[in-house]
């Protein structure tokens, strides 16, 4: 910056240089948002496919038991289909409440927080 220079092209040069470091910031802080939501959309999905394998080998040794109890392992897999059904139109019902609102919450949580730090 030219300490000699005339004041008006001082002042435009600071604003410029102003203008810069404020769109870097932009950057940045923008950059640590789309970071950490990835972070938590990793998390969710390694926590969700080791919760899918304990669902599943749970939901096998539960249609067996059921099947062992009833004498007939057919039964106790249909019983158990038919109470994920009910489960599966419950949670279709209340998807706005339940899953929805949740996931928005969630990421305007993540957005905003990282202002607040």
């Amino acid at each position: 910056m030219a300490e000699n220079g005339n004041p008006f092209e001082n002042l435009a040069e600071n604003v410029k240089e102003y203008v810069e470091v404020r769109v870097r910031l932009i950057m940045l802080n923008m950059q640590e948002k789309l970071t950490d939501i990835l972070a938590s959309i990793a998390l969710f999905l390694i926590v969700g496919l080791l919760a899918t394998l304990i669902f599943v080998f749970g939901s096998l040794g539960v249609a067996l038991l059921l099947g062992k109890w009833l004498g007939s392992y057919f039964a106790g897999f249909f019983i158990l289909a038919a109470f994920y059904a009910i489960v599966l139109m419950l949670v279709w019902y209340n998807a706005g409440k339940w899953i929805k609102m949740p996931i928005i919450n969630f990421l305007l949580r993540k957005i905003n927080n990282s202002d607040n730090n």
